[in-house]
């Protein structure tokens, strides 16, 4: 299944890790063994800048600038880090194998996303690891409190707002539990997201099972991280969810800004924020959607888009 790449026959051990899972399952059986790690850090006060979009696409600069401090030369030059075991910065941002989905092939997704919610006034920004990535948790936190101490530029980032002084940020950790229950799903469930997903390709108000599809292709390739390959017909699949009643309950057009810093580009997308209504046979695509919960869709997820909620429909 593997792509064939220039780096494969120099790979570190994460890669021979991805390439290698040491078990195949389906995708009930990788929901019922899901691993993560949320990592989180509260800003006093700071609840307000949540809603400004630049802060998740800052803040994952401003962790990859930290964990460029202790990066191998060959993964700050943009390649494969050549330590053993390999740095945090080749772990999170580095290039990772390609693999054939279906009947694309798309690079392994970076194992992490982010997050942040205003809570009774603080900020809530939160860093979500996957699988054994979370491994390099201790690098990772501290690059996070770093981020949020000296990285970002909160005077900026509150356009304008009064803030105060910054107050001693706290930092948190825990490892979810996925709430995964074959015998009980619903007939119904509400998919709404509370940040955008891009359009790339196609419209989602035009296709909205297309959410689905993409859905699927990217917790087959966060598997690895979780040391499995899962075992899938894929027709079967996409007749599950072609069966379904999927309807729009709400759409909102958003224009997404995103940069990096790293390769200097700058993205301008069309998104959507939207729910999804959908009503049906849900078993075979339950497990995707439970995973997608902690996993977020689409593009941009490393920056925070794409990420939904479940709900029960009339709750």
């Amino acid at each position: 299944m593997a792509a064939v790449t220039p780096e494969t026959d120099t790979a570190n051990a994460v890669w021979r890790r991805l390439l290698a899972p040491a078990q195949s399952v389906t995708f009930a059986e990788l929901a019922t063994g899901w691993r993560s790690l949320e990592i989180s850090v509260v800003v006093p006060r700071f609840g307000s800048v949540a809603a400004n979009q630049s802060l998740l696409s800052d803040l994952r600069g401003a962790v990859g600038r930290a964990l460029m401090a202790g990066a191998s030369p060959a993964s700050l030059a943009g390649g494969v880090c050549d330590w053993e075991p390999p740095c945090a910065n080749d772990v999170f941002f580095g290039p990772k194998p390609a693999l054939r989905v279906s009947r694309h092939t798309h690079e392994i997704p970076k194992p992490l996303v982010l997050s942040a919610v205003p809570k009774a006034g603080d900020l809530v920004l939160t860093l979500r690891l996957f699988g054994f990535a979370c491994d390099w948790a201790g690098e990772v936190r501290a690059a996070l409190a770093e981020a949020a101490r000296e990285r970002l530029d909160w005077k900026w980032l509150a356009q304008g707002l009064f803030l105060g002084d910054p107050a001693p940020i706290g930092v948190h950790q825990r490892s979810p539990v996925l709430v995964h229950n074959p015998v009980d799903i619903p007939q119904r469930t509400v998919m709404r997201f509370m940040t955008p997903i891009d359009c790339k390709n196609t419209d989602p108000v035009d296709r909205p099972e297309s959410i689905l599809s993409r859905l699927a292709s990217r917790v087959w390739l966060l598997a690895r991280w979780q040391d499995a390959t899962v075992e899938v017909d894929w027709s079967a699949l996409s007749s599950a969810w072609r069966n379904l009643e999927i309807s729009v309950a709400y759409a909102a057009g958003r224009v997404v800004r995103r940069s990096s810093t790293r390769t200097g580009k700058r993205f301008v997308e069309q998104a959507r924020e939207l729910e999804l209504d959908m009503v049906g046979n849900l078993s075979a695509v339950w497990p995707l959607l439970v995973i997608g919960e902690q996993a977020h869709v689409g593009r941009g997820t490393t920056a925070g888009l794409g990420r939904y909620i479940l709900e029960l429909a009339g709750s």
